[in-house]
């Protein structure tokens, strides 16, 4: 083959069609260019999966202009008033004895006296009883909605994003702790230790979304304490392991390798060390209105989280005195603007900024029991515990003897939690959250409950289906910057069955709070695969009658084909996995820029040919009223993106040049969208004499999917 030959077969590639609207291509919004450059300095793709890095850019613009846009929640100066006056009841002031006084404010003591928080599953039956009945009646009295709507508006500039995120909610649940204490006295506020979840076998079929627990975790919350829970956005709902991930104890060993709270909070930290960043995980693995930033706190479960999350930073803290020779409650790093150490907290103007990193927190308010180990007990000191490979996980929900859907069943029961919550208002702009782990993938396809160990079904019942080969590990055991461990072999990677494919991906096909396709229109885009060379199939070629095992078939050697493909070896997700079939993904993402939606959609390539393409529809807001701005991005199912390649307009024979993947589409001419999914379909396919034909002309929009490690952001 020649190069002329392969240069004109990839042109007729990477060709777009006309379609039925106007598509330009625009810059890159300046903040999430300069987000992209910053991380240019500190990295590059052969050191961090890059997706993880688009996708922390992504979501932080976004995160920042939906904020601006988005207005479904008001508190008014009513329900400002009527909180500060019910913290003032729960707080008391004092001067400790002898005259000694904090660095900062005055030192503040807990009417209700100090307590000891453990982790949920450390309660036993009344305990556990007793603190839902405390949350319920909060919620019957009005206050708990009214402590869930301060953390919205302001607070998620305030409190979000930058140092004051930990002093602002330790100042925040204990807040609320104290109002569940003036109910119940007894009562102390348990934290949430996802960890004990993520190394779970299958982290969704935890007790913890049972009804002795959380309820239900797929759809609206029918079961539980917490049934018909209502939200200013309608009943409470969660979509658990679709998305993102909950923390490992590699996350928390992280942290506590630093010794700065500027080395674990934004701007500064990296992925791997950044606190914050990790807590947001369970936001999005939980889904559902806990998701949300302005809809987060109306899930019960927000508490429980962010009491690990406060834990976890009561251990760093006492790293800081003990390993560091640093005082915590004086290390608040350089902020400004809203974050700024000497003001006033939002929801809470008695406190400033800095007054959560003091230390009378955790001399006079509250301590933590430590994680649940295996020396408590072989149970861990809990039931609903288990100790598995020399640590404590959760049991699963089986064993506490409520039934698990597995099988179709179970993935029609997942299926009916999101399609029960898709036609419910979008829970508006979400977390900068790690990207997700494998499981979560295969929660969307695989089908559970097979048990083909030799140990048998009754023991996987004992251990809390936890029985784990040990050369399965974590899809993302960590976000980082420059991983130290858990690296993926350069060398060949083999495939193994039991992989599946994602599932069709239902869009809520909500724009600003509306969902109706009618505000959509469909924008096809060519997507290019290209095999690294290190990739294999058990498929080899035959000579004299002998097959040669050194050798794969869909790779021998072609010299003018080999000098096409880009051979390089970018940073992969953690135990990344490919289908056996051949049959490969890549998750296409449209991001609007001026308006707020998103839509995904995947393409299936073959990924056991040097070279495949596929074409997508992506959705965008339909242009009719004014022009839709949108940033489109890809990447395959082990996060190395895919470069975007726009047409350069005039050219003959046509050239394709790198983009950003940001466009305008307007509704002026030459139109190249389809106004419905069929009509951008029946624009590329073409029939004759009842068969159909593939007409490419002119593509405005081309993803490259390739092994290449050059930047791509630039």
């Amino acid at each position: 083959m020649t190069n002329k030959l392969i240069r004109a077969t990839f042109v007729a590639l990477i060709s777009v069609v006309w379609v039925s609207g106007l598509i330009e291509e625009i810059p890159m919004p300046p903040e999430l260019q300069s987000c992209l450059n910053d991380f240019h300095t500190k990295t590059n793709l052969t050191d961090t999966v890059g997706e993880k890095i688009f996708s922390y850019c992504l979501n932080s613009f976004l995160w920042k202009k939906e904020t601006i846009n988005w207005g479904e929640f008001n508190i008014t100066q009513a329900d400002l008033e009527y909180f500060h006056r019910l913290v003032d009841q729960l707080i008391t002031r004092h001067v400790p004895a002898r005259g000694k006084r904090q660095a900062f404010g005055q030192v503040l003591f807990p009417p209700s006296g100090f307590r000891i928080r453990r982790e949920y599953r450390r309660l036993n039956t009344i305990e556990r009883n007793t603190f839902h009945r405390a949350v319920i009646e909060l919620k019957r009295r009005g206050e708990y909605d009214l402590f869930a709507s301060m953390h919205q508006g302001i607070v998620t500039q305030s409190a979000h994003n930058g140092p004051n995120f930990l002093g602002w909610h330790r100042v925040y649940i204990t807040m609320y702790e104290e109002a569940l204490r003036r109910i119940i006295p007894m009562v102390v506020l348990p934290y949430w230790d996802s960890t004990l979840d993520f190394h779970m076998d299958e982290p969704t079929e935890s007790v913890i979304w049972t009804p002795l627990f959380m309820g239900d975790g797929s759809g609206v919350v029918n079961t539980g304490p917490f049934t018909s829970w209502s939200t200013p956005i309608g009943p409470l709902r969660r979509n658990i392991g679709i998305q993102s991930s909950l923390i490992s104890r590699q996350n928390i060993i992280d942290v506590l390798s630093r010794c700065r709270h500027a080395e674990i909070t934004f701007p500064n930290a990296l992925s791997q060390f950044n606190l914050e960043f990790i807590h947001a995980g369970p936001h999005g693995w939980v889904g559902g209105h806990f998701a949300g930033l302005n809809t987060a706190a109306f899930d019960p479960i927000f508490f429980l989280h962010h009491a690990f999350i406060d834990y976890i930073w009561q251990l760093f803290r006492n790293h800081q005195r003990t390993v560091c020779g640093i005082n915590p409650a004086t290390d608040y790093p350089p902020a400004t603007g809203l974050q700024v150490p000497q003001r006033p907290m939002d929801a809470f103007p008695r406190f400033t900024n800095i007054d959560g990193y003091a230390d009378y927190w955790e001399m006079f308010w509250f301590n933590y029991e430590p994680s649940p180990t295996c020396t408590m007990s072989l149970q861990c000191g809990s039931p609903w515990l288990v100790c598995q490979g020399g640590f404590c996980i959760s049991r699963a929900a089986e064993v506490s003897g409520i039934p698990v859907a597995r099988g179709f069943a179970g993935e029609m029961e997942a299926r009916r939690g999101r399609e029960e919550t898709a036609s419910m208002p979008d829970v508006g702009p979400r977390f900068i959250m790690p990207p997700s782990e494998s499981r979560t993938h295969e929660f969307r396809s695989r089908t559970r409950g097979s048990l083909t160990d030799v140990e048998g079904s009754e023991m996987r019942a004992m251990i809390g289906r936890v029985k784990r080969a040990a050369s399965v590990a974590p899809f993302v055991d960590n976000m980082t910057i420059s991983e130290k461990s858990g690296d993926i072999s350069l060398a060949t990677k083999s495939y193994k069955a039991g992989t599946g494919l994602i599932t069709p991906v239902q869009n809520s096909f909500f724009i600003n709070g509306e969902a109706d396709m009618k505000l959509w229109v469909f924008v096809p885009i060519q997507v290019i695969y290209m095999k690294p060379s290190d990739e294999k199939f058990p498929v080899h070629p035959v000579y004299n009658g002998q097959p040669n095992l050194n050798q794969e078939f869909y790779s021998i050697n072609y010299p003018e084909l080999d000098k096409q493909i880009r051979d390089g070896h970018p940073k992969e997700f953690t135990n990344c996995k490919r289908d056996p079939s051949g049959a490969g993904q890549i998750l296409l993402q449209s991001n609007g820029m001026n308006y707020v939606s998103r839509y995904i959609e995947y393409a299936i390539v073959d990924s056991r040919l040097p070279i495949s393409s596929s074409m997508v529809y992506m959705g965008v807001k339909n242009p009719m009223n004014e022009t839709a701005e949108a940033i489109i991005s890809a990447h395959d199912r082990c996060g190395r993106m895919c470069q975007p390649r726009c047409l350069v307009r005039g050219s003959s024979p046509l050239r394709y040049r790198p983009c950003s993947g940001a466009i305008r589409i307007s509704s002026a001419s030459p139109k190249m969208y389809g106004n419905t999914f069929g009509e951008a379909i029946m624009d590329v396919w073409h029939w004759s004499d009842r068969d159909p034909r593939n007409v490419i002309s002119n593509i405005q929009l081309v993803m490259i999917c390739n092994n290449d490690e050059k930047w791509p952001w630039n």
